[in-house]
């Protein structure tokens, strides 16, 4: 295991501690239907009925695709640290790539979990799963390490790339979160998976061979 997934993988394993007793004991203390503000009116936290349309699936067979989904970005990730990052700076590992493997384990537990009594993060009447805001907040601090410090990450890409993957981001979080049947939003999560890190593989395999065929330091 590398320094970077063993370092993220603590700090996740920390933050879905504290995520994962919030998914279970704030509805248990909050009436439903009832906001908690954290900044009147802009950010609170929400306790709502679970129903299937929320989570945007309604059978077993849905359920398993949700968590497939969740796997899916857990894996990414950890093999992303493993081949394509050198190091980082401990506010870019905790509120980073901590958070983003944090929030795909918290969205898990929400998924299997199944409680009557949901917890969203409501952002201006917005409900955003609690599991879904990590995923946002840590991608968001990825990409500035990414943009501060190029060099940590490996093959290096350009902040034209790295800003060319913010609409990437976007479009895994916007399909987590909209009615689009999950089949579909995990054949669409799989190819951009897929796409991603194959173009990761084909720039690291050119930088080697400019290099003269020297290993690559990730």
């Amino acid at each position: 295991m590398s320094r970077p997934v063993a370092r993220a993988g603590i700090a996740a394993a920390i933050l879905f501690a504290f995520t994962g007793l919030g998914v279970l004991a704030i509805p248990a203390v909050l009436p439903s239907w009832h906001v908690a503000w954290l900044v009147k009116p802009l950010i609170g936290v929400e306790v709502r009925p679970f129903h299937a349309e929320y989570l945007s699936f309604a059978s077993g067979a849905d359920l398993a695709v949700s968590i497939a989904l969740d796997a899916i970005g857990i894996g990414a990730v950890a093999f992303y640290l493993d081949h394509c990052v050198i190091d980082q700076p401990l506010w870019a590992v905790v509120a980073g790539w901590g958070l983003l493997l944090g929030g795909f384990a918290t969205l898990t537990l929400q998924d299997a979990v199944g409680t009557s009594r949901m917890t969203f993060i409501d952002i201006d009447h917005y409900w955003w799963p609690l599991g879904l805001v990590l995923i946002v907040i840590g991608a968001t601090v990825i990409l500035v390490s990414w943009w501060r410090a190029p060099e940590l990450f490996s093959p290096h890409l350009s902040r034209r790339t790295v800003l060319a993957l913010v609409p990437v981001v976007a479009i895994i979080v916007f399909a987590r979160q909209s009615s689009m049947a999950p089949t579909v939003t995990l054949a669409l999560c799989a190819l951009i998976v897929s796409m991603a890190l194959t173009a990761g593989s084909w720039m690291a395999g050119r930088s080697s061979g400019q290099s003269g065929g020297e290993r690559d330091p990730a």
